[in-house]
């Protein structure tokens, strides 16, 4: 049975969750350069090398805007903006799962379908399968 993520969607195909793992990925990697910039100089006083000082600011800025209220609770507005993502997406998802369920329902019911008149010839046990399959989509 697939698992599904935070979002309500297949754990293996969430954008959210792909996008925020990315973000946590870069922030960690921006987290590490400042650290590296802030031991060039003793007790992280890079003073002596003021040349990274522009750089260093970058790299803060960019963990501050990657990252806001990392830690803080949502506020309402928050939370329900991104409930009302979530929704936008699971209602997409699952009109297209009804539109890929319909299509399917149609190969296998249509004329000359296997489980309709079979032109093909499909074998008893051949049959058996699309008949699982029917009854997973319907």
């Amino acid at each position: 049975m697939p698992t599904e993520c935070a979002h309500g969607q297949l754990a293996r195909s969430c954008e959210i969750c792909d996008r925020d793992a990315v973000i946590a990925e870069l922030v960690e990697a921006l987290s590490v350069t400042a650290g590296n910039i802030r031991s060039l100089g003793p007790a992280g006083d890079i003073g002596p090398y003021a040349v990274y000082q522009p750089w260093l600011k970058v790299v803060e800025d960019a963990i501050a805007r990657a990252a806001p209220n990392c830690g803080e609770p949502l506020t309402t507005d928050e939370l329900i903006a991104q409930q009302a993502m979530r929704i936008a997406v699971l209602e997409a998802r699952n009109q297209s799962l009804i539109s890929s369920a319909d299509a399917i329902k149609d190969i296998l019911f249509c004329v000359g379908g296997p489980l309709n008149d079979n032109v093909l010839g499909y074998s008893k046990p051949q049959l058996a399968t699309f008949f699982r399959i029917a009854d997973l989509v319907e």
